[in-house]
């Protein structure tokens, strides 16, 4: 993998630096800037501002079916299984942002519920014990099943976030994607620390 990625990964602990200029780094990070990447945005972050930044802008470099919006008022939504890892971060991005031209809605699963409509579904690591059977009520619904469960990325998460030396990194299961009528750019692909694809 080029340096210039390994060095787009983000620590973890508290910086200084203006949230803007945060905002910046990480987009920086999802855009694949062709050069080194500059030594102040490799600063240290709280673990899930990291991962909440992220969680917003993967729906960038994810192809959904035409069909998952019936119109333009519909929102983006995010369903958060287990105890809510982000706090009020990542509300205060939705709030904020839009994905796909569309306003963001985070929706939170009671242990036991249904699976609400969502296009994201977030699996915290607290809900591990209801990781299969998220994924089951998920089907083959076009649905971006994202978790930081590590050990679960090869048994159907799509995208799994993972700390690797203080670092937060993913790894993508493109075959689990496919599955799921949802297709990860290239860009996103090159940033994985690991693929788990069709040829495995």
């Amino acid at each position: 993998m080029p340096n210039y990625i390994i060095k787009f990964t983000v620590s973890l602990k508290h910086t200084f630096l203006s949230k803007g200029y945060y905002f910046a780094c990480i987009i920086s990070l999802l855009l694949f800037l062709e050069a080194p990447f500059r030594a102040e945005c490799i600063e240290k972050y709280p673990e899930y501002q990291v991962k909440a930044e992220m969680l917003i802008k993967f729906p960038e470099f994810v192809d959904w079916p035409d069909s998952i919006f019936s119109s333009s008022e519909d929102p983006f939504i995010i369903a958060i299984a287990g105890k809510d890892p982000f706090g009020s971060y990542l509300k205060n991005l939705a709030r904020k942002g839009k994905i796909k031209g569309h306003k963001i809605e985070i929706r939170f699963i009671e242990e036991g519920s249904s699976l609400p409509a969502c296009h994201i579904l977030f699996i915290a690591r607290t809900d591990e014990s209801q990781f299969m059977h998220l994924l089951a009520l998920i089907d083959e619904k076009p649905i971006l099943a994202v978790s930081d469960i590590e050990s679960f990325a090869d048994r159907g998460a799509h995208i799994t976030f993972q700390v690797m030396r203080d670092r937060v990194r993913f790894s993508i299961n493109q075959r689990s994607a496919i599955k799921h009528h949802l297709i990860i750019t290239s860009q996103l692909l090159r940033l994985a620390s690991n693929i788990i694809d069709d040829e495995e």
